[in-house]
């Protein structure tokens, strides 16, 4: 990847190979193997982007109910926090959840992705409580990791483009003459 010029490498950690019930202490050889990894990209002067869930719930928390329980979006925010110890000082990017419209509506609703459920009540439960775990892991790294310039955290989400099969024909709107072209009052 050096080799390469690749300047970030985003990679996903196991809650399970961190804290196999998804409660209690870390697991320290999980640990080792992500602090082995980051030590390495970094070595290598690539920046490691650490994301905290891509669809590995441990099983413990599943058989407990999963996503539509509000008790996982707390276990998470106690994961995030064990990461946060362990890599914080050198992980300045955290993706807290993979594209959590999939784990909650493929998930739960329509049953494509593991667990396999079929209930669409779960599915809306599931995507409330992954926003929740979303916003307590944002917390927990920001109560433990010390600011730093460049530091951040986000979700990775699931897009498509549409377009519409008769294109529609431009007018300008009220907001497209306020402000010039790409620039907007909020702009991040």
């Amino acid at each position: 990847m050096a080799d390469l010029g690749i300047g970030a490498y985003r990679f996903s950690l196991a809650w399970p190979r961190i804290q196999p019930t998804g409660r209690g202490p870390a697991a320290q050889k999980g640990l080792d193997f992500y602090r082995r990894l980051v030590d390495e990209l970094l070595d290598k002067g690539i920046q490691p982007v650490a994301t905290l869930y891509h669809w590995d719930l441990p099983q413990e928390l599943e058989d407990a109910g999963g996503w539509p329980e509000r008790a996982t979006a707390e276990r998470f925010a106690e994961y995030a926090a064990l990461a946060a110890d362990a890599l914080g000082d050198r992980v300045k990017t955290w993706t807290t959840l993979n594209e959590p419209w999939c784990s909650a509506f493929l998930g739960y609703g329509s049953g494509v992705h593991a667990p396999g459920r079929t209930d669409p009540v779960d599915a809306l439960r599931a995507a409330h409580h992954l926003n929740l775990a979303h916003g307590l892991a944002v917390q927990a790294l920001r109560d433990r990791i010390p600011p730093t310039p460049g530091a951040r955290s986000r979700s990775t989400s699931t897009t498509s483009a549409r377009s519409p099969a008769t294109p529609p024909t431009p007018t300008p709107s009220a907001a497209s003459t306020r402000w010039p072209t790409g620039s907007s009052p909020d702009r991040c």
